[in-house]
């Protein structure tokens, strides 16, 4: 016959913890050291709690980022048809300019 031992309470899916039964010197060895378990458990799980709040916090800083970044491009785009407009006004105005100095040259002329 094999020897005792104690191991996890959930199995099949255990930690795997397992000591065995001859080692055990006192019941409450083993209350602490399930204590000791529960607790690291316990700290573990508000990791992951405090983990996954920062995930959506990022989550929505990055949205935000891609929303400002799509505005900056819409203004950016409207600043660039802008510039191009009072480009072609500054071109008309002189084309009209030069064109009332030759018209008035062959005017002058005739």
């Amino acid at each position: 016959m094999g020897k005792r031992l104690y191991r996890c309470s959930i199995w099949p899916r255990t930690c795997g913890y397992f000591i065995w039964a001859d080692e055990v010197n006192d019941e409450r060895e083993m209350r602490f050291s399930l204590l000791e378990k529960d607790t690291k458990i316990a700290e573990l799980e508000h990791e992951i709690d405090m983990l996954q709040m920062k995930v959506k916090e990022v989550e929505k800083q990055n949205a935000d980022l891609e929303d400002l970044i799509h505005e900056v491009g819409i203004e950016c785009t409207e600043r660039r048809l802008l510039m191009e407009s009072a480009s072609d006004d500054k071109k008309m105005g002189f084309y009209l300019a030069a064109s009332w100095v030759l018209f008035a040259i062959m005017f002058w002329l005739v």
